[in-house]
């Protein structure tokens, strides 16, 4: 099985493809994948020079950029195993610092590549972690070919504009003499992070083999000669989706992916829309709260501008996927040629590299109604249009079957295999699960429990415990939460994103701004619940009627009663780096009157 630096190389030698990168005034900047290797390979050499041999743990803050790239195939040709993680903007953590100093020690970094202008609150994290800080700009300037195109995307012909062509390939230069690393199958290639979503987030250790397995397993998806694939993702490469779904990937395959910096998209959703338009790409992994941003904040005049008919795989994952965000999604972008059955729900986490299941490609999303009532009791039962009437119901989206080569079983607390139709934890077996999570040794062991169920992670055949719940259901796989944030309401298993979604559309909150969390200070011992809700950055309006619409709108829709409903802040909310309400945290917060409640109902 071949090696990053081997498809990497691959891919310099027989195509014209490579990186782009879209930014927020509508430029396209071209980096070959033959460029990108020998500037490597430059970098490489001087990388050893500083110590970063083979085997060395190396993080990378850095944005989206030439110089990221560059910096990440540096590190793998020089032998090291690199870690992405979070820079500042994109973090939106209150001690940044302290918590990426504490992911340095947890990966046992010791060399950091990161750029001049975020050096200072880098500087302090590596003083912490005892690790040396190197900057790109202290390394000769890197050959790329920048080519700009197109007018600036405030014009209503954005979307006209086109990519330019590849330039015509260049000498590769040769690795054997200069003593690079090439990769081995069995080689630890990459520190990733999980979520953190219910945890402290926990250093996961990939290997070569699990991350050619997984891109190898995702490319097999995709229908019809790859060479007319192409790809465009604004997510950070510091989160899975966006390095192993995106970049990584596209070098596997040999083909063209564009980026845009995450802070461009989430500046302007209009700016992602646009490089695809532009770009003419086949291919687009997103969450869902980025169709839902898009649909509230893209102008009919941006969408007149727009070609989407191009856009054939739309890949949603990364948290819980709603049928009524693709609908909304939809409708809103028909106009630009937008198809339905391009949605394709997928389900994956950091422990199993990326992607664990894939909808079928070029097909309505699959979507039922569930009666609440019997998923407390751990069974799925379908609810059609004609029998909902008197019975709570909760809608849930497949996230389709299995990878080529992935095995995924629903079992119960006591780790029996349930049959289909029952809800438990998701367990995952295949090429692409972790090898496991780093001790603080920089070894990999896999005995440190699954999120909040006091078992290994990984047993002795290699299943891995997500700590997901969900079921199968007509042989596909459906998502009903995470173990540790599910509520227990009068002695029934809740999963909170039932109530979160009723208020998902409410006018005057935040549709991805969210959490229900347990309270457990009823004086007659029972447990109930609290939801705490971010306004909207609107005018203020009246704070006070939209708690108690939002509280009168759960009651109605779920039949379950708040404990209280408080409305905060927009952007208060704890989360993970990728965007995650942190629910466990909220609660802490919400505890310790960290927050401060505008409004309560």
């Amino acid at each position: 099985m071949e090696s990053l630096q081997a498809c990497l190389r691959r891919a310099a030698v027989q195509t014209r493809k490579g990186v782009q990168f879209f930014d927020r005034q509508g430029r396209v900047t071209r980096y070959p994948y033959n460029r990108i290797y020998n500037d490597a390979i430059r970098m490489a050499r001087q990388l050893r020079a500083l110590g970063i041999q083979s085997g060395s743990h190396v993080a990378l803050i850095q944005s989206t950029s030439p110089e990221m790239i560059r910096s990440l195939f540096a590190v793998y040709l020089a032998g090291g195993v690199p870690c992405c993680l979070p820079s500042p903007r994109m973090g939106r953590l209150p001690d940044y610092a302290g918590t990426i100093a504490s992911m340095l020690k947890g990966a046992q970094i010791k060399h950091v590549i990161t750029e001049q202008k975020i050096k200072k609150q880098i500087d302090a994290a590596a003083v912490i972690a005892k690790a040396v800080v190197l900057c790109v700009e202290e390394f000769p300037e890197h050959e790329f070919l920048g080519v700009v195109s197109g007018p600036a995307i405030e014009g209503s012909d954005a979307g006209n504009s086109e990519i330019p062509e590849a330039p015509e390939p260049i000498d590769i230069a040769d690795p054997a003499d200069r003593d690079l690393h090439s990769g081995q199958s069995h080689d630890l290639a990459l520190i990733q992070y999980s979520s953190g979503t219910t945890q402290a987030p926990k250093p996961v250790g990939l290997t070569q083999h699990n991350i050619i397995s997984n891109t190898s397993a995702i490319l097999e998806t995709f229908p019809g000669d790859l060479n007319d694939h192409s790809g465009v993702s604004w997510l950070p490469l510091h989160h899975d989706m966006g390095l192993i779904g995106g970049l990584f990937t596209a070098v596997v395959g040999q083909g063209d992916i564009t980026l845009l910096r995450p802070e461009d998209f989430v500046a302007r959703p209009a700016s992602w829309l646009q490089a695809l338009s532009v770009s003419r790409a086949t291919i687009s992994p997103a969450p869902n709260f980025a169709m839902q941003l898009c649909a509230s904040r893209v102008s009919d005049d941006i969408i007149a501008s727009l070609d989407l008919s191009h856009w054939q795989i739309a890949l949603i994952g990364a948290e819980m996927v709603r049928e009524s965000t693709l609908r909304l999604f939809y409708n809103r972008f028909k106009p630009a040629g937008f198809r339905y059955e391009s949605f394709t729900p997928v389900y994956g986490l950091a422990e199993a590299t990326l992607a664990v299941t894939f909808s079928a490609i070029d097909s309505v999303p699959t979507a039922h109604s569930f009666d609440v009532e019997q998923l407390s009791l751990g069974i799925a039962r379908v609810v059609d249009a004609d029998q909902s009437s008197g019975i709570a119901t909760i809608n849930l989206t497949s996230v389709g079957k299995p990878l080529d080569g992935v095995q995924v079983e629903i079992r119960s607390v006591n780790g029996n295999v349930l049959s289909e139709g029952h809800t438990g934890h998701i367990f995952v077996r295949g090429p692409s699960v972790m090898r496991g999570y780093l001790n603080a040794d920089g070894s990999v062991r896999s005995t440190l429990e699954a999120e909040g169920t006091g078992r290994a992670a990984l047993d002795p055949d290699g299943w891995l415990d997500t700590a997901d719940l969900g079921f199968m259901h007509a042989g596909e796989v459906y998502i009903y939460g995470r173990a540790r944030d599910i509520l227990i309401i009068n002695g029934r298993n809740i999963d909170p994103h039932m109530i979160e979604s009723v208020l998902v559309q409410l006018h005057g909150l935040q549709e991805d701004g969210v959490a229900a969390v347990a309270d457990a200070s009823n004086r007659d011992g029972s447990e109930g619940f609290i939801v705490l809700a971010e306004k909207q950055r609107a005018p203020n309006g009246n704070i006070a009627g939209l708690a108690h619409e939002a509280r009168a709108a759960i009651i109605r829709d779920t039949g379950l009663i708040p404990s209280a409903v408080h409305i905060v802040e927009t952007g208060k909310l704890p989360r993970t780096t990728s965007g995650k309400i942190k629910r466990g945290e909220a609660k802490q917060l919400l505890q310790s009157g960290a927050f401060e409640l505008l409004a309560s109902a």
